[in-house]
């Protein structure tokens, strides 16, 4: 089916074709244009989450053959976003003397409607969220997302307590580091330790060693996730003391696979710049399906089984 996410793909698709057949609208405000339906084949379009200026607007798709999936209210993420999340819009509402973020929102969500035992409609709106991130995963890595073909990932996963002061922290940071300066994608956990070190070498893959070590040392103030102050030694790194510019990627490659239906809430990895954060265990599978995934670019992923653990002196690319 064809995707339509943004209001100015939506323009250009309208004066091209006068069908929408098989296409898809996911998310947009329709209030925003001036369309007349009227003239347009709507038999076999679906709308997901749009809004509309009003319930005559929805009928009038509707009689004209439209699938409307409605928004959904009641819930603090979008059942029906089309792209993955940024570092910063998980963060954003974060602060040292108080979590409000929208990771820790839609945490707290998932533990007050039943965790893993969610009645009906939760357990609906997390299946339509985690397809839109299925869905957005598959653009990123196929390359739809920045025109750049698709991408040659590697994936490392590990456990999130690990230490900053780790040795094995440091050496995912430069066996990633030495990936991404490959070309290769790296995608992890999107959680503390491992996942964040694997991320970390990705975001400064293109910095010289004297800003590692630096780093190292900004890092092992706070080694663990438990550890007051450890977000904000992160964010030295990408956002803050520690950055400089004209050394670093401008658009670092690595993303985050992780979900909000941990038995603990944890921070997303900082250095990843995309995360595919679920409300179900279906995306937060393992390395191997996530390099199986992006290989033989499947739309769809097997449901969750045994990780995979990774030594880092044993990670090869093949």
């Amino acid at each position: 089916m064809r995707e339509v996410h943004e209001i100015d793909q939506l323009v250009s698709f309208l004066e091209r074709e006068h069908h929408f057949f098989d296409c898809v609208v996911q998310g947009l405000d329709l209030g925003e244009i001036e369309v007349d339906w009227s003239k347009v084949k709507l038999s076999g379009s679906v709308f997901l989450g749009c809004r509309f200026p009003s319930l005559a607007y929805q009928e009038r798709l509707r009689e004209g053959g439209a699938l409307i999936f409605p928004r959904l209210p009641g819930i603090p993420y979008n059942p029906y976003r089309p792209t993955l999340y940024t570092r910063d819009e998980l963060t954003e509402g974060w602060s040292e003397e108080r979590d409000q973020s929208l990771d820790w929102q839609i945490y707290e969500h998932f533990v007050n409607h039943g965790r893993h035992k969610p009645n009906l409609l939760e357990s609906l709106c997390q299946r339509l969220h985690d397809h839109a991130i299925d869905d957005g995963l598959s653009d990123l890595l196929e390359g739809r997302v920045e025109g750049d073909g698709a991408k040659k990932v590697v994936a490392i996963m590990g456990g999130h307590g690990t230490s900053r002061t780790d040795p094995y922290f440091r050496k995912v940071i430069e066996i990633s580091r030495e990936l991404t300066r490959r070309g290769y994608f790296i995608a992890s956990g999107g959680d503390p330790g491992i996942m964040e070190a694997a991320n970390l070498g990705a975001w400064i893959s293109n910095a010289p060693d004297d800003f590692l070590e630096r780093a190292f040392e900004e890092l092992a103030k706070a080694p663990v996730y438990s550890d007051e102050g450890f977000h904000e030694t992160a964010a030295t790194v990408p956002n803050g003391t520690l950055r400089e510019p004209q050394v670093l990627r401008s658009r670092p490659g690595s993303t985050g696979m992780s979900r909000a239906t941990s038995s603990r809430h944890t921070s997303p990895s900082i250095s990843a710049t995309d995360f595919a954060r679920t409300g179900s265990s279906r995306l937060r599978n393992t390395a191997s399906s996530m390099l199986r995934a992006a290989s033989a670019r499947r739309r769809k992923f097997s449901w969750m089984r045994p990780g995979i653990t990774m030594e880092p002196s044993t990670l090869s690319v093949r």
